[in-house]
């Protein structure tokens, strides 16, 4: 279970957090680093200084990024290969850069074919391998359903074609492969937990996609998950009643 604590006020938040770790986790070593997520290094540094502030030092305090913490877990689990890749997207629009020369003669590469039909440069071709590469990030963790279909048997377009000729054909790891690995592992009880730490703290984050947030959920069965949400509203918006209908019924 992730245990949830919401204020409009980021202080709040943090004298909160700052009571839990001095809590020892219920699984783990009180000498175990702290691991706090974050999603910027200048809330790192704001971290440090208030627990400095507040606690007279900060040591031993771990402040990964959700991805960073997310391939540690995955990097948990007992009989990964190690040669798993998986690609930053800057690392990817490369490799899709070297799939649209060779496909471009597909049947349904013709829609790329022609815009990129004056591309002597190659600019386009980069641009083009460049969005396409945030795209395929973005696919991964918002329509996992519709990546892993193109994993198994991609569909005759060529957005599904050229997933599966750069990513699935070469065994690149993706964020809703590792999910699945992940949440695999955790039934058959195949995660090193000694590799993890006894307690996350997630604070404020302002957005984590879904696919992040279920593997939180799942690790929350197994290791403390703390989730410190900064809700910037007067009031709570979840409870206040409003006169205007449109909106109560949202």
């Amino acid at each position: 279970m992730i245990h949830l604590y919401r204020s409009n006020r980021l202080e709040e938040l943090f004298s909160v957090l700052s009571e839990k770790i001095q809590e020892p986790p219920a699984n783990g070593s009180p000498f175990d680093p702290e691991t706090i997520v974050i999603q910027s290094r200048s809330m790192q540094d704001w971290l440090s200084m208030e627990l400095s502030r507040r606690q007279g030092i900060c040591a031993n305090v771990d402040f990964p990024f959700p991805h960073a913490l997310v391939k540690r877990v995955y990097n948990a689990i007992e009989g990964r290969e190690e040669e798993d890749n998986w690609l930053e997207q800057g690392q990817l629009l490369w490799r899709l850069m070297e799939r649209l020369t060779s496909d471009i003669g597909q049947p349904e590469f013709e829609e790329i074919a022609s815009y990129l039909a004056e591309d002597d440069s190659g600019i386009k071709r980069y641009q083009l391998a460049k969005n396409i590469a945030r795209l395929f990030d973005k696919y991964s963790h918002f329509r996992p359903e519709m990546v892993s279909g193109w994993d198994r048997n991609p569909s005759k377009n060529w957005q599904a074609s050229l997933w599966n000729s750069t990513i699935t054909a070469n065994g690149i790891t993706h964020p809703a492969a590792v999910e699945r690995s992940i949440r695999d592992a955790l039934e058959s009880g195949a995660i090193d937990f000694g590799k993890l730490p006894g307690r996350l703290s997630l604070f404020g984050i302002p957005a984590l996609s879904p696919l992040y947030l279920k593997i939180f959920e799942m690790l929350s069965e197994h290791i403390e998950v703390h989730l410190f949400l900064l809700s910037p509203c007067r009031k709570d918006w979840q409870n206040n009643d409003s006169a205007n209908p449109l909106l109560s019924s949202l």
